[in-house]
């Protein structure tokens, strides 16, 4: 009866151990899949923030742009048509180019359940902030930004009409190929237009929104980027 007992706590260990290794083996699995994704998510990030980089400068030409044609129409020396077509140019071109970050990576950490393995609470709450607050303010205002675009480029043009022409392709921050101005029509009553400086002072306030919330990826990013580091040496 004894043999018997001993026989059975013997199988019975065997089996737990085995479950045991087993179920540390597949976690260790995950951990090592979860920091691949992780390395993944970093490179990405990288990539990112250049892009981000790249998106901010145009912005803020644009913002530089919008400034400078609130600030013709009311003052008396005026810019010059040229000077002004090509602001007003540069605007329509630019001012809805927007970035796009890279959601590969975080979706499999949702898929595979790496967000769960994740150690560090700080950086799980910086991936919710990155992709799930800050993408969605960011899609919401795409999409009015796109409109308020084509609506600024129509609803201008009786007033101030320009030709562009395309010399070279652009790579994908930009919506459109770049182009140079090749001539304007300014309208005589451009100047005494009230949705002219409403549209370039709606352009403004969209950008400078915009800009702002740029740099708050960039900010966040920066931080995740530390925080990865961080967690796959834990």
């Amino acid at each position: 009866m004894k043999k018997y007992l001993i026989e059975s706590i013997l199988i019975i260990g065997s089996v737990l151990l085995s479950l045991a290794i087993d179920s540390f083996v597949k976690k260790r699995e995950r951990l090592d899949q979860k920091n691949i994704i992780l390395s993944e998510l970093k490179t990405t990030i990288t990539d990112d923030l250049e892009q981000l980089k790249m998106v901010v400068n145009i912005q803020k030409k644009c913002l530089k742009s919008s400034e400078l044609l609130i600030e013709d129409f009311f003052k008396d020396i005026k810019l010059s048509d040229k000077e002004l077509g090509k602001n007003f140019s540069y605007l329509k071109q630019n001012g809805v180019i927007s970035f796009f970050p890279q959601i590969g990576p975080y979706k499999r950490l949702l898929n595979t359940g790496g967000m769960e393995l994740i150690k560090s609470n700080a950086l799980r709450s910086k991936l919710l902030i990155i992709f799930d607050n800050l993408n969605r303010r960011k899609e919401f205002g795409d999409r009015v930004l796109d409109n308020f675009g084509m609506d600024f480029s129509r609803d201008l043009a009786p007033l101030i009409n320009v030709v562009e022409e395309k010399i070279e392709k652009r790579d994908v921050v930009y919506l459109n190929a770049k182009s140079i101005l090749k001539s304007i029509r300014i309208n005589k009553n451009y100047y005494e237009s009230e949705l002219v400086v409403y549209y370039y002072s709606e352009y403004k306030y969209w950008i400078e929104s915009f800009i702002d919330i740029y740099e708050n990826y960039n900010n966040i990013f920066l931080e995740v980027v530390d925080l990865i580091d961080l967690e796959k040496s834990l």
